[in-house]
């Protein structure tokens, strides 16, 4: 009982005597592993059957359940639903390429049960508590790759039931489309690009050769004007 009343307070000795009171004796704990982890992993690997996956799939299970414990240590926040567009193929520089296969990775190309197996075990067993795209991904490049997992993962991930309806996406909102205003006579907005790696060329009456064309178009019009210039030309 928990009370500020000076009364209730306990003696030397009943402290001493609950310090030393033990619930559970240490020597029944497996101190390579934690406990935990060995209990929810036993739990998972039961619930995806692996009496019907083979002995390497099993293992390959095993050591995601391990590396469960410590993905959430190495990366602090979990930035799934930012935007990624300009990323690299690499998810990080200690990963493995997601483009080949390396020697340290089973490879699974055209082994759809397995693939859908270990998808499940990345994302929706106890340990990974629906990790994101990202993690989901990381624990997968340690021991396994096949062609399109970026994608196959993306899209699980995606299709999650639970994660559409409790997660919500950390990424901006596009912002609307604005249309230009339309001109209300010829020559009052113009555009200006360029075309440019062209072969050199050399027109009559010009020390120069170029190498592009500069096209100035109406808006309203549509009326274009070619001039030949160079794609080293500044505004100056």
């Amino acid at each position: 009982m928990l009370s500020r009343d000076p009364r209730f307070i306990l003696s030397a000795n009943e402290v001493e005597a609950k310090a030393t009171q033990l619930v559970l004796p240490p020597e029944i704990f497996d101190h390579s592993t934690p406990v935990a982890i060995n209990v929810l992993a036993a739990v998972s690997l039961v619930d995806f059957g692996t009496d019907v996956l083979d002995s390497g799939i099993c293992s390959i299970q095993e050591a995601i359940f391990q590396d469960m414990a410590t993905i959430g240590e190495e990366s602090n926040s979990d930035s799934d639903d930012e935007d990624d567009t300009n990323e690299t193929p690499y998810t990080n520089e200690s990963l493995a390429s997601i483009r080949y296969c390396q020697p340290h990775q089973e490879h699974l190309t055209g082994n759809l049960e397995s693939q859908s197996a270990l998808l499940k075990t990345c994302h929706d067993s106890s340990l990974a508590g629906h990790f994101g795209r990202k993690k989901s991904l990381e624990l997968l490049l340690r021991h396994c790759w096949w062609r399109g997992i970026s994608n196959d993962v993306k899209l699980y991930v995606e299709s999650c039931d639970l994660c559409q309806r409790t997660k919500s996406s950390r990424s901006r909102r596009m912002g609307k489309l604005v249309p230009l205003p339309l001109p209300q006579q010829n020559h009052q907005a113009i555009t200006v690009d360029y075309v440019v790696k062209l072969p050199l060329s050399e027109l009559p009456n010009c020390s120069r050769p170029f190498d592009s064309i500069m096209v100035i178009g109406d808006l309203r019009s549509k009326w274009a004007r070619f001039m030949p210039t160079m794609e080293s030309s500044t505004a100056e």
